[in-house]
């Protein structure tokens, strides 16, 4: 039996949280892969392969981009002309202004930025990377859709090598 195969068969039960019996049989006999489990547990090897898969993950750094829109209230827009860029557009949705986050895999904040509503998220996915330290380490950037253009993926991965 392939131990890449009782790996993945161990790892699908614990990540669906389904009984052992509904192993889908691509993986093998459940009777066969829960014994190979168990003693794996006993011997200490599932702990060690655990802790390598941990060890391998260190230096990596989640970022996460995302961004949401909330409407403005309509006596907002009209300030004095000192504060000319109110960050208010107008959209199908109204008044609205965009909010576009950076945050953390913990989920801190990193970096704030306020467009108008009619805005694409995608024009300003850049600007929430600058001055950002990025270096010598490895990032996986988790984006939404309306970031995920083929432009932006490149820009982003030239930033962060």
């Amino acid at each position: 039996m392939n131990p890449r195969t009782v790996l993945n068969a161990i790892l699908w039960i614990l990540g669906s949280g389904a009984a052992w019996r509904d192993l889908p049989k691509e993986y093998g006999n459940w009777n066969s892969i829960y014994h190979k489990f168990r003693s794996w547990i006993e011997a200490g090897v599932f702990e060690k392969i655990l802790k390598s898969l941990i060890d391998d993950c260190r230096g990596y750094y989640l970022v996460e981009i995302d961004s949401t829109f909330c409407k403005v209230h309509q006596h907002a827009a009209g300030a004095r002309k000192i504060f000319v860029n109110q960050d208010i557009g107008i959209s199908r949705g109204g008044k609205t202004t965009k909010i576009h986050a950076l945050v953390n895999e913990n989920f801190q904040l990193l970096k704030i930025f306020l467009s108008g509503g009619q805005f694409h998220d995608g024009e300003f996915s850049i600007k929430l990377f600058e001055n950002l330290l990025m270096a010598k380490i490895k990032h996986t950037v988790q984006k939404s859709f309306a970031y995920s253009s083929k432009i932006i993926t490149q820009k982003l991965v030239f930033r962060i090598k």
